[in-house]
């Protein structure tokens, strides 16, 4: 505080001095405590002042240059500061020209009578970055200007940031403890090699979570800068501060010496605030181009700025993590976090961005020390942190909540979805250790087609596929997603594949000849939009990025175009007598009672599907529980009853043989 009492002192004696050789000490009188503060100014405070003033490494200097290097600068700094801490000395600078510190006052005190507008206006403009304007007249040059408490720490030497940016704005600094740089080498290099202090704009474009500000502060910390974070969305919930606060984080630049980087950005907060691109820019760029403060803006995928921009723009997209990418991060968080994970598999089935890897990690780590982790854990773990799909009700998720044990298949059949599983558990070995991917950039989805008639099984070998990848797997709504309006349905389409995409979820298409069907000859025009439809289809299912699984009763109905972009075909059957046998067996759970059930005998009379066998069964246990027994005979042939009364069949006593005395 000595410098700021200096400077008080001093200024006060040459405002003194002043009046006194116009004769008009009288104000001064009125305040005789000033003259005990302008008394204790001794030569070590005036030496200090002029060492202050002078040394290119002092904040107060620093200040000086900021207001335009000249002394009529100099006096504006000085009598903001001298009245925030001497309220008394205010009146006495308003007696003297009706205003309190104005840049026409700081002219006036080098008696410089008539100094140019351009003069006046320049000198208006950079006091407005360091000290706080506030108007009370139309002439900019009577406007009033005044210190703050972060001015007066800054000059004392605060290397902190103004209190009022507390959680709107942060500062990074070249010592800060950064974890190692991953992945984007070769775009920190860019930003590294790029020099920062140019009167121009980097945009770094990534989903969330991408490392956008990760890559500035490694960019920053090899170049030895500081730079500052503001989150857009918490300087819009402020709208009657909004330009306030964009003058106190330029401040803050201005005071580091450092770039400003506005994150956050996405089209929805913009729409939101009611904001537009271009009203965004002169917010935050016009501002600091009079000071050559370099601007970073860090938005997501779908926010343009480019078409707006009058200043140079260097534009970084971050793409999500390829496959090696995201098996080096989780290989490097699991080190930090002592965790001893499967990184090849994690970084090959989950699409997660850095930070969602790292937040994985984070909570696995915790749950690693309440019990030891296993692969059904870790996959509960990581369900929650995937991004949640948004389609509007299009698709509703399914449980996988049963295993290759449970479906009574040919083995030929279990191994064909062991193939289509290691086609997901491999693709690291084969398409990066192996570069296949050099030569199949295109068309990597793993598609499946189930067909068969209903109830054999479909449905259920797409759940168990998804618990053997411990994937989310999700049924799409074709009555959501099929409209009669022209494009419709590939833009509802479009929306689930993106998600998908995103998500890193499997799709499940059922009785997908509804949108997968045969193209027809061009009758009329909406033979035409019905076949761009299913080519939209087929050009999007070669370049989706994952796992779709198509059912359908009638395998005929299929385009023989999909048939040629399917990788795996399931063909499902009727079970035969042996597999109706393991079907009714294994329907029951031990905890079931069972009275003298005739499995053979059942297996052998009833060729019904896996589907109907488990509708009998539970209609059964209903019955049974009804008359608080067990399970036995008289109940499964009621089942029986039931299900053939459904499908509108007649019961004949012949065909429950000698169990039609329970009917």
């Amino acid at each position: 505080m000595e410098l700021i009492r200096a400077i008080a002192a001093g200024t006060m004696l040459r405002v003194r001095m002043y009046l006194e050789d116009m004769g008009k000490t009288e104000c001064f009188d009125k305040f005789s405590e000033l003259y005990d503060v302008m008394e204790a100014l001794d030569e070590q405070g005036l030496k200090l002042l002029e060492t202050e003033e002078r040394c290119p490494d002092s904040p107060y200097y620093k200040v000086i240059q900021l207001l335009g290097g000249e002394r009529e600068g100099q006096n504006l700094l000085d009598f903001a500061v001298t009245v925030l801490l001497y309220p008394q000395f205010g009146a006495i600078l308003k007696s003297m020209s009706g205003n309190v510190v104005t840049v026409e006052l700081a002219y006036f005190m080098e008696n410089i009578e008539a100094p140019s507008y351009g003069q006046m206006r320049n000198l208006y403009e950079r006091g407005g970055a360091v000290l706080k304007p506030e108007s009370n007249t139309e002439l900019f040059f009577h406007t009033s200007f005044y210190a703050d408490n972060r001015l007066l720490g800054y000059l004392c030497m605060d290397e902190g940031m103004d209190e009022r940016l507390r959680g709107i704005a942060e500062l990074f600094s070249p010592g800060d403890e950064l974890e190692p740089l991953v992945i984007r080498q070769d775009i920190c290099g860019q930003l590294v090699h790029m020099e920062p202090f140019l009167n121009e704009m980097i945009i770094i474009k990534g989903e969330e979570g991408a490392g956008k500000r990760f890559l500035l502060c490694h960019a920053f910390q090899q170049l030895g800068r500081k730079l500052i974070f503001a989150e857009i969305s918490e300087i819009l919930k402020r709208k009657q501060d909004i330009s306030e606060l964009m003058r106190l984080i330029r401040r803050e630049a201005l005071f580091h010496s450092c770039a400003i980087c506005i994150h956050g950005i996405t089209q929805q907060v913009l729409k939101e605030a009611e904001l537009t691109a271009t009203e965004l820019l002169h917010m935050v760029v016009e501002p600091c181009r009079q000071f050559d403060i370099p601007v970073y803006f860090c938005t997501d995928i779908q926010t343009e700025l480019l078409p707006y921009l009058s200043v140079p723009v260097n534009q970084f997209v971050l793409s999500e993590p390829k496959r090696e990418e995201r098996i080096r991060l989780w290989n490097a968080y699991g080190e930090r976090y002592g965790l001893m994970l499967d990184s090849v598999q994690l970084g090959t089935k989950y699409k997660f961005t850095p930070k969602q890897i790292q937040r994985a990690c984070i909570q696995l780590r915790a749950k690693q020390e309440k019990e030891t982790l296993t692969e059904g854990s870790i996959a509960d773990v990581l369900s929650g942190i995937m991004p949640p799909v948004l389609t509007k009700g299009s698709i509703e998720p399914y449980h996988p909540n049963c295993t290759l044990d449970d479906l009574v298949l040919p083995e030929e059949m279990k191994t064909k979805i062991r193939d289509i599983c290691a086609h997901v558990w491999y693709s690291h070995k084969v398409y990066d250790e192996w570069n296949m991917e050099s030569k199949y950039a295109y068309g990597k989805a793993v598609s499946v087609l189930l067909t068969g008639p209903p109830g054999t099984g479909k449905t259920m070998t797409a759940r168990v596929i998804a618990d053997m990848l411990r994937l989310p797997l999700y049924h799409v709504n074709l009555s959501q997603i099929v409209d009669k309006y022209i494009g419709e349905t590939e833009k509802h389409l479009e929306e689930i594949f993106s998600n998908a995409e995103r998500s890193n979820i499997i799709l499940f298409f059922d009785e997908a000849d509804a949108v997968f069907g045969k193209r027809s000859e061009v009758a009329d025009a909406k033979d035409k939009y019905a076949n761009t439809e299913v080519s939209y289809i087929l050009q999007r299912i070669e370049a989706y990025d994952g796992i779709v699984i198509l059912s359908t009763n009638y395998k005929g109905n299929i385009d023989a175009a999909f048939m040629r972009r399917i990788q795996y075909i399931l063909n499902f059957h009727l079970p035969d007598e042996e597999e109706r046998l393991s079907i009714w067996k294994g329907c029951f759970p031990k905890e079931s009672p069972l009275e003298e059930v005739d499995f053979e005998y059942l297996a052998k009379q009833f060729e019904f599907s896996g589907s109907s066998i488990k509708n009998v069964v539970l209609t059964a246990a209903f019955l049974a529980a009804q008359e608080g027994g067990a399970i036995s005979m008289k109940h499964i042939v009621g089942g029986i009853k039931n299900e053939y009364v459904k499908n509108g069949k007649p019961v004949f006593s012949a065909e429950l043989g000698r169990y039609a005395y329970l009917l």
